[in-house]
């Protein structure tokens, strides 16, 4: 709104027994006006103001023709000029009531045309420079029309990429990850058992072989006692002799049971990583294809936004084309 006011004092007066109707306009606040001077007078008296005669509310025009100031305009010999205050009276009521209405009238196509001059007329210092060919403006409005639905159309397909990237990352690399690491670190411990299980292997077949090699020395040597010529007291020397290694073979075989317990138990423990292996292998496996499935669909998703992209730049260049000073950030 332009803010441009005037104050009017109606009253009724008594000039020489007469009665008189007079109105008192006084402009308060210029608004948009270029200052408060509204009312064109013309100089009657030069040494009376009473006496000026009101010509007209201002045109826009006026503000650059006549100056403000009476005792200036009158020493330059000028007929008019501009004052921020009317007074007229009238003998009949319905004349004077007419006559301040007008003024309002007036004063409102003033300021009405002052505003259409400041924003549509007037030029800047330097000039307006007009390009050609000029478009039409409902050819601009709807190039801009198509542009601002473009751009919307790209930042709909960019936030629907950026929900499918959150997707990926957030429910299949990210648990892909975990997977991995949980698969890697299966395998090790499975590796590290598998080492484990088959050295405690190669110690219970040598505890085998070491029986199986001592017991035959045994039982060919108990052979050779018996069958060779010593007497009665040396064989059986040599039977104890044997029968305290034959105890010891006892106490290998003990310990053999013991062992092939212990390879028992790593070899449980070695199916029971094996296992977990598997099943981690599966899971990685399962990830990984879901990972790739949600990457593909991202794929589909960038694609649009490179179209919807190309789509809203080709239509911003159309649109500069007619209106090089659009911004599309406005």
């Amino acid at each position: 709104m332009s803010g441009t006011q005037i104050k009017q004092d109606r009253q009724i007066i008594t000039v020489a027994g007469v009665n008189k109707y007079e109105i008192l306009v006084t402009c308060t606040l210029a608004g948009t006006l270029p200052d408060r001077n509204i009312f064109l007078l013309q100089l009657t008296q030069a040494a009376d103001p009473k006496d000026d005669t009101l010509m007209r509310v201002c045109d826009v025009a006026d503000f650059t023709t006549y100056i403000s100031n009476r005792d200036t305009a009158r020493t330059n010999g000028e007929t008019y000029w501009r004052s921020s205050e009317l007074k007229l009276q009238f003998d009949k009521i319905d004349t004077a009531n007419e006559a301040y209405k007008e003024v309002i009238s007036r004063v409102n196509s003033l300021v009405t045309n002052q505003d259409i001059y400041a924003d549509e007329f007037e030029t800047p210092a330097d000039g307006e420079y007009t390009n050609f060919p000029v478009a039409d403006p409902s050819t601009s409005a709807a190039l801009k029309e198509t542009y601002v639905a473009a751009k919307a159309s790209t930042e709909e397909a960019e936030a629907e990429r950026d929900t499918k990237q959150s997707e990926c990352t957030d429910e299949y690399q990210n648990a892909l990850d975990c997977s991995t690491v949980r698969y890697q670190d299966a395998e090790e411990d499975r590796d590290a058992i598998l080492v484990y299980e088959g050295q405690l292997s190669g110690l219970q077949n040598s505890y085998t072989s070491v029986q199986t090699t001592i017991q035959s020395y045994v039982s060919s040597l108990r052979s050779t006692v018996q069958g060779s010529g010593a007497t009665a007291a040396e064989k059986q020397a040599a039977e104890n002799d044997l029968i305290a290694v034959e105890a010891v073979l006892t106490q290998l075989s003990t310990y053999n049971n013991t062992l092939t317990s212990a390879v028992s138990l790593v070899s449980s423990h070695r199916a029971t990583l094996q296992a977990r292996v598997s099943t981690l292998a599966t899971e990685v496996n399962t990830y990984t294809s879901q990972l790739n499935t949600c990457n593909q669909e991202l794929a589909k998703l960038q694609a649009a936004v490179d179209a919807a992209k190309i789509a809203e730049n080709e239509a911003l260049a159309a649109v500069l084309v007619v209106c090089p000073d659009y911004d599309p950030n406005s």
